[in-house]
């Protein structure tokens, strides 16, 4: 089963027998109405939990926990018609949140370039800049070197086109 699937199915499970319990143990008259009212609104709110993030990805938002595993390739980065004005955009925010995720890196930047052919766009250069945390710029080539493979290989695009500089 998929990780994300699993987890939503056992939330709501976990929820569901949780809100039978307490229905259970609240006393009868009004208190109970009020409190199956609540028990639903929270329940509802799980099971359409996976389509308002079907939306937000159609809106053009990204969750970063459904981003596909490091290292492979994303479907979405190609593909994308000309006049979708987000799609830079998207793939900047992608990229700035993976290189947020490395630890010791305090802020980063990124620059999208991006080449159309016919009615498709594509991801050709993606510039990175880093900033560390003080205690971490020894280490700062090898963490470039790094992000460097990541993205290359989670864009589909060669190591030369992705440039990491540290900025300070």
């Amino acid at each position: 089963m998929v990780p994300w699937l699993r987890g939503w199915v056992m939330t709501l499970a976990l929820t569901s027998l949780i809100a039978g319990i307490a229905e259970a143990v609240t006393p009868q008259g009004s208190t109970r109405k009020y409190v199956r009212v609540a028990l639903g609104m929270i329940i509802v709110s799980l099971v359409l939990q996976p389509v308002v993030g079907i939306v937000q990805r159609v809106r053009g938002g990204a969750d970063p926990a459904i981003l596909p595993p490091f290292g492979t390739a994303a479907p979405a980065f190609s593909g994308q018609t000309p006049g979708d004005e987000t799609f830079a955009a998207r793939v900047k925010w992608q990229a700035e949140t993976m290189a947020m995720s490395i630890e010791g890196v305090r802020a980063a930047d990124c620059r999208v370039t991006v080449a159309t052919a016919r009615d498709t766009a594509s991801v050709q250069r993606l510039e990175v800049h880093l900033w560390l945390d003080p205690g971490k710029a020894r280490s700062g080539g090898a963490m470039a070197e790094a992000l460097k493979a990541l993205l290359s290989a989670y864009l589909n695009l060669r190591p030369e086109d992705v440039t990491v500089t540290i900025a300070g």
